[in-house]
C-alpha cells in the first residue's frame, strides 16, 4: 500500500471499538509510524493517545441527523475537506482513506467528485460496514457514487466478502471484500473474578447495533439458552451493552429469563 496516506475518522469521540484501532492497524499496513488523520471539530483530542498528525478541520459530529445529513451539511464537510487540502497543499500522491464510511462520507465524496471540487487524479478508498449506508443515500446520490466506482473514482471497500456480494446484488458495483482490520477492547484489570456471579450470562454487542454483527440473532440465542436452563424461575440476567455515542457512556438493560415471554417465536 502506498504508505503516503490519509485517515478520515470523523468518530474518534468513541472510546470502544474499532475508530481508533484501526488507524494503528492501517498505518501498520501500509508501513507508517503515523499518518495524517482528519476528523471532526469539537473533540478533545488529547484523550487519544496517537503519534498521528490530527486535524480537527471538519465540522462538529451531528449526532441528531446521523444517517440522515442534510444536502447542507453534506456540502458543509465536502468544502472543508478541499480548503483543508489545498490549505495543507497536499498533492493527488496521498491515497485518502476512510475505514468506517458512513452516508455522510460517502455522500461528501460524491459531492466532490461531481461539482469538480477535488482532483480526478485524487484515490479514494471507501470502506463500509453495513449495506444500509448506500441504502441511505438518495436517489441521486447513489447513482453519482455508482458511477463514480464503475469509474475507478472510489475504490469500494468492506469487512466480509458476504457484504461486497450484497453490494454486488444490490447496485452492480464492485466492493473488494475481506478488507479486515483489528479491533482492540481495552481490558480492565480491576475487575475482580468474585464480582462476577454464575447465574449471570453476558450477551454484548459493542458499539453501534448493526445487523452485520449479528445483533439480530441475540433473541435467537435466548431461546437456544433455555435448552440449559429449563428452570425459568433462577435469575439469569441478558446484558445488551450499547455505547452512547454522544456522551461516551455505556447503556445496559437487564431482564430474566423467566421475564421473557415463552411463547414467543425467535
Amino acid at each position: 500500500m502506498n504508505n503516503n496516506i490519509m485517515i478520515i475518522e470523523r468518530r474518534l469521540f468513541s472510546s470502544f471499538g474499532h475508530e481508533r484501532t484501526q488507524i494503528v492497524a492501517l498505518n501498520e499496513l501500509a508501513g507508517n509510524r503515523k499518518s495524517i488523520v482528519l476528523t471532526c471539530n469539537g473533540q478533545n483530542l488529547k484523550k487519544n493517545l496517537f503519534e498521528n498528525k490530527i486535524y480537527a478541520d471538519l465540522p462538529e459530529y451531528d449526532f441528531k441527523n446521523e444517517g440522515k445529513e442534510t444536502l447542507n451539511y453534506i456540502k458543509e464537510n465536502g468544502n472543508a475537506f478541499a480548503f483543508f487540502l489545498k490549505h495543507n497543499n497536499l498533492n493527488s500522491k496521498y491515497k485518502i482513506i476512510v475505514p468506517s464510511a458512513r452516508t455522510l462520507e460517502i455522500s461528501m465524496f460524491t459531492y466532490l467528485y461531481t461539482e469538480k471540487k477535488i482532483s480526478n487524479s485524487l484515490h479514494v478508498l471507501l470502506r463500509i460496514l453495513d449495506l444500509s449506508f448506500l441504502n441511505n443515500l438518495s436517489s441521486s446520490l447513489l447513482n453519482d457514487f455508482c458511477k463514480l466506482v464503475k469509474l475507478n473514482k472510489i475504490t469500494l471497500l468492506s469487512e466480509t466478502e458476504e457484504l461486497a456480494k450484497a453490494v454486488w446484488d444490490s447496485f452492480k458495483i464492485r466492493c473488494i471484500g475481506n478488507f479486515i482490520l483489528p479491533v482492540t477492547v481495552p481490558f480492565y484489570p480491576n475487575i475482580s473474578q468474585n464480582q462476577i456471579k454464575k447465574n449471570e450470562i453476558y450477551i454484548g454487542c459493542l458499539g453501534g447495533s448493526r445487523k452485520s454483527k449479528g445483533f439480530f440473532t441475540i433473541p435467537k440465542i435466548i431461546k437456544s439458552l433455555r435448552k440449559y436452563f429449563p428452570n425459568t424461575k433462577k435469575l439469569m440476567i441478558i446484558f445488551i451493552r450499547l455505547l452512547n455515542i454522544k456522551n461516551s457512556q455505556p447503556l445496559s438493560y437487564k431482564n430474566s429469563l423467566s421475564d421473557i415471554s415463552m411463547n414467543q417465536n425467535y
